[in-house]
C-alpha cells in the first residue's frame, strides 16, 4: 500500500506549513519595500534617528547577537547573488561611500580617520602579538625526553612531577620506582596512572633496548656494513633534482640471504663477501658526486668487526672467516662519464643543457655569483674572474661535455682567481666598487693555476674593441658594432670577456678583450675529466662550500633483480617459486631478519621487531619508539624507509587478512582490491579514494577558495638550524655561524629532526 507524504511539513507549533510561511514572508518583505517607497524624507529621517537611538542603548551581547545574524544573512544573501547582481551591489556601495564621505563636515571625516587608525593599531598590535606567539612555538625543540619510553618531546608534550599509581610501581625498574615522580609522555602518563598491571609497550626494559655500539662497528662504511651483512636489504633510494634536493625511495624493501658457494635455504656462514657481491654499486660521473670516505674499504676494519661480531653477535656464532675475500674498491664505484649524444644532422646534443629555444640550449648552475652564502663578501662582484675561469676550463673540457656540477665548480675556482686577483692588485689598481677589469689580470697573466693546471694567458692593456650597444652611435673608427668586434675577436682568437656598461642618457657602452690561453703543465687525458681533480686549491678546507650532487645520477642505486628473473610466473596464485640463486628472505618467517640485516645497529643481535617481548608491541608502536627516541642511531636514511616500508607490508597484511574473509566471490577469490588497498599510501586505490573525497567536496561544498602548499626552507630557517644543533648536542653554537655545507651535513643525518620541526612551524602557522 502506498501512503502519499506531503513535503510541506508544519515549521512551527501553530500548523503553518513551510510553503505558507514562505508566502507569509514574502508578502511581508513586499509591503515593507512599498512602505519604504513611499515614505517621505521626514519620516525617513524619523525612522533612521529611532534605529540608531535604539542601536545605541543596546547592550553589548545584543550588539554582538544582531551583528552576528546580519553578517549570516548577508552571506547567504551573497552566496545567492549572480554576477550581474554581485558587481551592481559593489557598484552602489562605492556610490553610496562616495556621497557619504562628499557631504560628511570636518568633525566627522576627523572622527572617521580616527577610527580607522585605531583599528589599524589594534589590527597591528594582533599581528605583533600573533608573531609573538608563532615564534615562541616555532623555537620549541623535542629536548625532553620520556622517563619511560625515551621519546623526544617538546616542552609542552611531557608531564612533570608525575605519580605513578601503586600498579605501576610494581613493574617499573628498581631507578625510576624509588623517584617520587616522573618525567613523562601523555601516553606514559595516561598508562602508568591506570590500574593496568602491565608496563607500556614502548617501554624501555620491554626488551627495546638494541645494546651500545662498539667501536669496531661504528667506524665501517656502508660498503663495509653490506660485506658483513648475513642479509642485505635492498631499498632503492633516489635523490631529487635540485643542489640539496632531498631523498626518496620507490618500490618495497626487499631482503636478500646470499650465499657465496651454493643454493641453500640458510644464511650465508662465510664471510666478508666479496666486494663484487655486496649487491652494491654506486655509478656516477665524477668522483666529486660522492666521498671517498663514505665508500671506502679498509680491510683492517672489515676483519676487526668481523671478529667482535663473532664474538659478541649470537647470530654470528656459525660464522666462518674468509681470510682471501677479494676486497676492492673499485667493485663498488664505478666511473661513467656520459658522452655526448649524435642527432640525424650528426651535430652534438647537450644532455645536460636545457633548451631554451628552438636554437639555443641553456645550462643552469645551481647558484649565482651573488650567493652570499657561498662566495661571502666577494659575492656579485666576481664577473671577469668568472668568465675566466670558464674560459680556462673551455681549454680543458668541451663546452658541450659540461654539467651542473662542472659550471658550480668553474663559479667556485673563478671567485678563488678573483680573490687571488684582489689580493695582488695596490690599491691605486682597484677602485672602490671592487670590481675586476680585464687590464688587472696582468698580477696572474704568467703563470695562473687553476683546475689543478698551470695556465698563461696573453691579452691586451687596453680592450681591444669597444663601442656603443646602439649601432647607430657608432662610426666605424671610435667605435665598432658588436657583431663586427665579435666577428673580429672569433676570427683570430678563441675566447674573451664582454663587458656592458651603462652611461648618461642610457647609451650602454660595450668593451670587448680577448683572452689567450695557453697550457703550461697539462694534466693526463684521464684527470682532466675530474673536475674534483682539477681544482686550484683544497676545497676540504673550505668551510662554506656545500656538496655536490650530478642531479641526473642517484647517489646510492643498489642492483635491485627484476621480479620475473627472480620468481617463476605460475597459474596457481598460491605457489611462488624461486628460480635465482640469491635466496630472498620471509620477514613473516624469519624472525632475526632486523638483527641481521643491521647488524650495526643492533651489534648483540637482540631486541628487533620480532623479539619476545612481555608486553607485545604493534610495527607502528616499534617504529615510532625507534624514530622518535633519543637514540639518534635509528635516524638514517636506509632505515627509515625501510621501516616505512615494513610498516606499509604489515599494514598490507593486516588489511588482506581482514577483507578476505569479508569480501569472497563465487571462486573464492577477492573481488574488490579498492577496498582492501585504499589505505596504503601511494597506490592506484589509495588516488582513487583521494579523488573520490575530492570530488564529494566539491559536490557538497563547492570548490575550495585557496590551495596552499607548505615548503621547507630546512637550509637558511634559523629555528631550523637551532633544532638541528640540539639533536647534535651542540645547544650552545651560533646557528647564524653555520656554513651551508654543515647545514646540510646536519640535515642527512638528522632526517627526523627536520620533519618535526617543519609540522612543528605548520602546526604553530594553523593556531
Amino acid at each position: 500500500m502506498s501512503i502519499p507524504i506531503s513535503t510541506n511539513k508544519p515549521s512551527s507549533g501553530n500548523g503553518e506549513t513551510s510553503t505558507q510561511r514562505q508566502r507569509r514572508l514574502e508578502k511581508k518583505r513586499r509591503m515593507r519595500q512599498q512602505k519604504l517607497a513611499n515614505e517621505t524624507e521626514a519620516e525617513k529621517r524619523a525612522r533612521l534617528d529611532k534605529r540608531r537611538e535604539k542601536r545605541r542603548n543596546e547592550s553589548s551581547a545584543a550588539n554582538e547577537a544582531r551583528l552576528t545574524k546580519d553578517r549570516e544573512a548577508a552571506a547567504r544573501r551573497r552566496a545567492l547573488e549572480s554576477q550581474q547582481e554581485h558587481d551592481a551591489r559593489i557598484v552602489q556601495a562605492g556610490a553610496l561611500i562616495s556621497q557619504y564621505r562628499a557631504n560628511e563636515t570636518q568633525e566627522q571625516r576627523a572622527a572617521r580617520l580616527q577610527v580607522v587608525r585605531e583599528t589599524m593599531r589594534l589590527h597591528r598590535q594582533s599581528l605583533a602579538i600573533d608573531k609573538q606567539a608563532f615564534d615562541e612555538a616555532i623555537n620549541e625543540y623535542p629536548n625532553q625526553v620520556c622517563e619511560v619510553c625515551r621519546k623526544c618531546c617538546m616542552e609542552k608534550q611531557i608531564s612533570r612531577n608525575v605519580y605513578p599509581s601503586i600498579n605501576a610501581r610494581g613493574y617499573l625498574p628498581a631507578c625510576l620506582a624509588q623517584k617520587d615522580s616522573l618525567k613523562l609522555c601523555s601516553r606514559c602518563k595516561t598508562h602508568l596512572s591506570s590500574n593496568k598491571n602491565n608496563p607500556p609497550s614502548k617501554a624501555y626494559w620491554n626488551k627495546m633496548d638494541p645494546g651500545t655500539i662498539p667501536d669496531e662497528l661504528s667506524d665501517l662504511t656502508d660498503v663495509e656494513k653490506r660485506l658483513l651483512a648475513r642479509v642485505i636489504v635492498y631499498v632503492k633510494i633516489i635523490r631529487y633534482e635540485g643542489r640539496w634536493g632531498q631523498y626518496g625511495f620507490k618500490g618495497q624493501a626487499i631482503l636478500f640471504a646470499q650465499d657465496l658457494h651454493e643454493v641453500t635455504e640458510k644464511l650465508p656462514n662465510m664471510l666478508p663477501r666479496s666486494t663484487q657481491d655486496c649487491g652494491m654499486v654506486v655509478i656516477t660521473e665524477n668522483l666529486e658526486n660522492i666521498t671517498t670516505r663514505e665508500f671506502e674499504v679498509n680491510r683492517d676494519r672489515v676483519y676487526r668487526a668481523l671478529r667482535w661480531l663473532i664474538a659478541n653477535n649470537p647470530l654470528y656464532q656459525d660464522v666462518m672467516i674468509d681470510e682471501e675475500a677479494c676486497l676492492e674498491q673499485d667493485d663498488v664505484i664505478r666511473v661513467e662519464q656520459r658522452l655526448p649524444e649524435q642527432t640525424e644532422n650528426n651535430q652534438v646534443r647537450r644532455v645536460c643543457y636545457e633548451e631554451a629555444n628552438n636554437v639555443s640550449r641553456i645550462l643552469h648552475g645551481s647558484w649565482h655569483q651573488g650567493y652570499v652564502s657561498i662566495f661571502g663578501r666577494s659575492s656579485g662582484k666576481q664577473c671577469c674572474a668568472m668568465a675566466l675561469a670558464n674560459i680556462l676550463r673551455a681549454h680543458i673540457l668541451d663546452p658541450h661535455l659540461w654539467s651542473r656540477s662542472i659550471l658550480d665548480y668553474n663559479m667556485l675556482d673563478g671567485d678563488h682567481i678573483y680573490n687571488k686577483i684582489v689580493s695582488l692588485l695596490t690599491v691605486a689598481e682597484l677602485d672602490d666598487s671592487e670590481y675586476l677589469e680585464v687590464a688587472n689580470f696582468h698580477v696572474i697573466r704568467d703563470e695562473l693555476m687553476a683546475f689543478n693546471t698551470a695556465f698563461k694567458i696573453t691579452h691586451e692593456a687596453n680592450p681591444s674593441w669597444c663601442g656603443s650597444l646602439q649601432d647607430k652611435m657608432n662610426d666605424g673608427i671610435q667605435g665598432k658594432t658588436l657583431a663586427i668586434a665579435l666577428d673580429a675577436l672569433f676570427t683570430d682568437h678563441r675566447g674573451g670577456i664582454l663587458i656592458a656598461n651603462s652611461s648618461a642618457y642610457g647609451n650602454k657602452q660595450y668593451s670587448l678583450d680577448y683572452i689567450d690561453v695557453e697550457l703550461i703543465g697539462q694534466l693526463a687525458q684521464q684527470d682532466i675529466n675530474n673536475p674534483l681533480e682539477n681544482l686550484a686549491f683544497n676545497y676540504e678546507n673550505v668551510t662554506n662550500i656545500p656538496q655536490i650532487h650530478t642531479s641526473c645520477m642517484m647517489p646510492i642505486d643498489y642492483a635491485q633483480p627484476a621480479e620475473e628473473d627472480v620468481l617463476e610466473v605460475s597459474d596457481n596464485i598460491n605457489e611462488i617459486r624461486r628460480k635465482t640463486r640469491d635466496n630472498l628472505v620471509n620477514v613473516s618467517h624469519e624472525a632475526k631478519h632486523e638483527e641481521f640485516a643491521w647488524f650495526s645497529l643492533f651489534p648483540y643481535g637482540i631486541n628487533g621487531l620480532k623479539e619476545r617481548r612481555d608486553v607485545r608491541i604493534t610495527p607502528l608502536d616499534y617504529f615510532q619508539q625507534r624514530i622518535l627516541g633519543d637514540d639518534t642511531r635509528f635516524q638514517i636514511i636506509e632505515y627509515l624507509f625501510y621501516a616505512l616500508s615494513m610498516k606499509e607490508f604489515y599494514n598490507v597484511k593486516s588489511t588482506i587478512s581482514a577483507s578476505a574473509k569479508k569480501i569472497v566471490g563465487q571462486h573464492g577469490n577477492i573481488e574488490d582490491l579498492h577496498l582492501i588497498m585504499r589505505n596504503i599510501r601511494g597506490t592506484a586505490a589509495y588516488w582513487r579514494t583521494a579523488l573520490l573525497d575530492l570530488t564529494a567536496m566539491i559536490k557538497a561544498i563547492g570548490p575550495p577558495t585557496y590551495f596552499v602548499t607548505f615548503s621547507c626552507n630546512d637550509i637558511n630557517w634559523i629555528d631550523m638550524r637551532k633544532a638541528l644543533l640540539y639533536a647534535d648536542r651542540r645547544e650552545n653554537a651560533h646557528p647564524e655561524a653555520l656554513s651551508i655545507n654543515e647545514v646540510q651535513k646536519l640535515i642527512e643525518k638528522y632526517p627526523v629532526v627536520v620533519a618535526r620541526q617543519f609540522m612543528n612551524r605548520f602546526n604553530a602557522l594553523k593556531s
